[in-house]
């Protein structure tokens, strides 16, 4: 529903397809995989699903993990790999239930790579120019998580000096 134009296609019980497979109106299919682990997710899921991805011949990917890291990554990450001459690519995105926004970015870009950059070999730099605007977007999502500490941390000596003071 917050994606108008997409069809969403649950593949949960279909072996080797991923989570669900989101279809764009222009007919291109985007692999979406989510994870709602409590402990760190290991680089092995993120291979699952390069194979699945290479199973069904689906260049496109939205990895998800709701309450925790996936090894190596940054909150948002963009991945690319190359099966028969070939690129795929995935967005990866680490505690997605902090900041559902996070998802709507994740898409923008995977939608707008498919869209674009069909044949992204021709354009080897804009992954590396999205690599870099995904790392400084880190750096600021970081220093949110700080600010949201903070703020909470103030919060609760506030309240707990007017529970004092009543």
């Amino acid at each position: 529903q917050r994606y108008g134009d997409i069809v969403f296609e649950n593949k949960a019980k279909t072996p080797h397809s991923g989570d669900a497979w989101l279809h764009l109106p222009d007919k291109k299919i985007i692999m979406l995989e989510s994870k709602n682990y409590t402990y760190r997710i290991n680089k092995d899921e993120v291979e699952k699903m390069e194979n699945d991805m290479k199973t069904n011949h689906i260049r496109f990917g939205v990895f998800v993990s709701w309450n925790s890291v996936v090894q190596n990554r940054k909150d948002i990450d963009i991945h690319s790999f190359n099966h028969n001459s070939e690129t795929y690519m995935v967005v990866i995105v680490s505690h997605l239930g902090s900041d559902i926004i996070k998802l709507d970015l994740a898409l923008q870009i995977i939608r707008k790579l498919a869209e674009y950059f069909d044949e992204i070999k021709k354009f080897p730099w804009i992954i590396n120019d999205i690599k870099q605007n995904l790392i400084d977007l880190d750096k600021i999502i970081q220093k949110n998580y700080k600010l949201r500490d903070s703020f909470y941390q103030m919060s609760n000596g506030i309240r707990g000096s007017l529970d004092y003071f009543y």
